[in-house]
């Protein structure tokens, strides 16, 4: 499916003639993916023009759409840092090629949602993904697909509890972790296999729980004492 874009160029009133570059094809998301406001995910295709139009986000069936990037060069991929107001839904990328036509990637669901932290806790975010956005990206791999979600996820779930400070805890109840294989990308120190999977995430640091021990030694020194 695709979507036209219209360029109108005012040259001395004539429309010049744009030759079609090699089509582009998603590379990912490749489709089915389960998203989570508020995480970032790498957008990867392969082929079209030298530069993008744009990049957006349309809500199926609609009529609601989110922009993702501005007019930038082909690199071949860009981060997307998933607004945390995100509707969910089901949703469709579509990327446009200046001069050329839009391609449209395979339907995506956006669920679930930024964890709500209880009192004495607090809101920490993790991601497997650079900083500056950079691809490939730096992630966990395995020599299965399974293998590499499951190391991405168990390293953005390390990186959160190594967030939590003195007397705090990660709350296993509150981790909301989104996997994605990636076509390509450099692997943390410890990991090797064919596969790449980038994670990203959040979780709520709560305060450790007071000793029963402790409380029951007061008791005790407080029945002695009468």
């Amino acid at each position: 499916m695709r979507r036209q874009l219209f360029v109108v160029f005012l040259l001395a009133g004539c429309l010049p003639t744009l030759a079609l570059a090699q089509p582009a094809t998603w590379i990912t998301p490749a489709g089915g993916e389960n998203w989570t406001p508020g995480t970032s995910h790498t957008l990867a295709w392969s082929g079209g023009a030298p530069t993008v139009f744009g990049i957006a986000a349309y809500a199926v069936p609609g009529p609601a759409v989110w922009p993702i990037s501005p007019q930038i060069a082909n690199t071949g991929f860009v981060t997307w840092n998933l607004p945390s107001n995100l509707p969910a839904g089901s949703y469709i990328l579509t990327i446009g090629f200046v001069g050329d036509t839009s391609y449209n990637s395979l339907p995506i669901t956006i669920s679930g949602a930024v964890p709500s932290c209880l009192v004495g806790c607090y809101l920490q975010s993790a991601s497997t993904i650079t900083s500056q956005g950079g691809f490939p990206p730096i992630g966990a791999c395995g020599n299965t697909a399974q293998e590499a979600l499951d190391a991405a996820a168990a390293l953005v779930t390390a990186q959160l509890e190594s967030q939590c400070g003195e007397g705090y805890s990660l709350d296993p109840g509150s981790i909301v972790i989104d996997t994605t294989l990636v076509p390509t990308g450099n692997c943390y120190a410890g990991f090797s296999g064919p596969f790449v999977a980038e994670a990203s995430g959040f979780g709520c640091c709560c305060a450790d729980a007071v000793s029963n021990e402790v409380q029951s030694w007061g008791s005790l020194k407080a029945t002695y004492h009468r």
